[in-house]
């Protein structure tokens, strides 16, 4: 190990010098320099600790050098190549004009859309089958992940201006990301800048590459996700095999447990034993999963996590299942803050909207926020902690039209009835 130390020209020149003063002069770098070996050994004794400790690779993912571990590990250019969405326009991401955006600067809020198209068609115009608002504490590694029923009467704004009030999900088939980003930030006064989509056939490898999942699974849940999994198999060209037991910890494969996410026909028990139907209870299963898919991922080692992720950005080439709006840099970056994180999960807050109620229009059912200004407040509430949120006026007056569709008014929850 070769050390430098650079001196001064005036400590250099020890022409001069007394015998004591030399003395002095040489002790001191002595001292310099095994103060520098010290430190240096004591950096690699720390790597090589962390490298062999258990569990320790995820400690070192955590700390500051673990952006630099993930990206020894995720390739940049597959990444850049097959994952990364350079067509998605950041900079034409509509926020509503008195939205004061200072007070997300300390999260980082995502929009998770689920599709059902295949490899072939995943770029293709497409409903979201699912929606999902993250939002991440970028201090305490805290996460809230908040489903957007996907029929709920919405506010659509297409890529080219044009206004629409229709179900929520049908803003991806639209105008794509895009659209729906804008849709979910100027009816919920939001300020989302980023994306991720995942297919079917994505979230099958995943939980696959995880070893499965355990769920709770009554005998109806079963007889649905094998119904399901006739048409799962069409669409993901994967095989699985018919579920033949139902109860306690039934384990899943990837494509059994994507059967069992679109299961919307029959009751869903949560951890809590409440009973929750329909599109509720398919998002509610949907949440479930991902609980579930945390878990495991929080008991990977680091390498086998990190090795995943590369797997499923290689696996893009072949197949597209996944794409996001996150640079390379930026998902680099994130990893140190998400190691350590939290899923955080309120009761009857992980569903919006909260005070709803459901009405055919156009022809179809939707789901009817009661009203939307009231339910974006609690949102705001849940999500960031802001309990005097008070719309804008652009989320007041899309309030106003979608009750003068539906003509449904405003429905205060039970906890607040209370208060008042």
């Amino acid at each position: 190990m070769k050390v430098v130390l650079h001196m001064s020209k005036k400590v250099k020149n020890s022409k001069g010098l007394s015998a004591k003063q030399k003395l002095l002069l040489t002790n001191m770098f002595k001292w310099c320099v095994c103060v520098a070996e010290i430190f240096v050994t004591i950096i690699m004794i720390t790597g090589i600790v962390l490298l062999v400790m258990p569990n320790a690779k995820m400690k070192l993912l955590s700390s500051p050098f673990g952006k630099h571990f993930a990206s020894y590990i995720i390739d940049k250019d597959s990444y850049e190549e097959n994952v990364h969405d350079e067509t998605f326009k950041k900079d034409e991401v509509e926020t509503n004009d008195e939205l004061d955006i200072s007070k997300f600067e300390e999260y980082t809020t995502i929009a998770l859309f689920g599709i059902d198209a295949r490899g072939s068609e995943f770029d293709n115009i497409t409903h979201s089958d699912s929606i999902m608002v993250v939002s991440i504490n970028n201090k305490t590694g805290e996460i809230k992940m908040v489903s957007l029923y996907r029929d709920t009467l919405s506010r659509i704004i297409r890529n080219n201006g044009a206004v629409v009030y229709d179900k929520l999900t049908n803003a991806y088939y639209l105008g794509g990301p895009q659209a729906a980003i804008n849709t979910i930030n100027t009816s919920l006064d939001l300020n989302i800048t980023d994306y991720a989509v995942i297919n079917f056939s994505g979230l099958a490898d995943v939980i696959d590459l995880l070893g499965g999942i355990e769920v709770n699974l009554t005998k109806k849940e079963m007889q649905y996700v094998n119904g399901y999994l006739v048409e799962t198999r069409k669409i993901t060209g994967k095989k699985a095999p018919d579920l033949t037991q139902y109860g306690d910890n039934i384990h899943l494969t990837g494509l059994q447990a994507v059967a069992y996410c679109r299961i919307r026909y029959t009751t869903f028990y949560d951890e809590e034993g409440n009973a929750i139907n329909n599109d509720y209870g398919r998002t509610a299963r949907q949440r479930s999963v991902i609980k579930k898919l945390v878990d495991k991922a929080k008991a990977a080692g680091a390498e086998q996590l990190l090795s995943i992720v590369d797997i499923v950005f290689k696996g893009q080439a072949e197949e597209k299942t996944f794409a996001t709006s996150l640079s390379y840099e930026e998902i680099i970056e994130m990893i140190p803050h998400l190691v350590n994180f939290s899923l955080i999960q309120e009761q009857g807050k992980t569903g919006f909207p909260y005070s709803l109620d459901t009405k055919t229009i156009h022809g179809g059912s939707m789901v009817i926020p009661t009203d939307l200004a009231y339910n974006v407040t609690k949102l705001h509430e849940y999500l960031y902690g802001d309990e005097d949120y008070v719309p804008t006026t652009k989320v007041q007056q899309i309030s106003d039209t979608i009750a003068a569709i539906s003509g449904m008014k405003k429905r205060e929850l039970a906890e607040d009835k209370k208060n008042n």
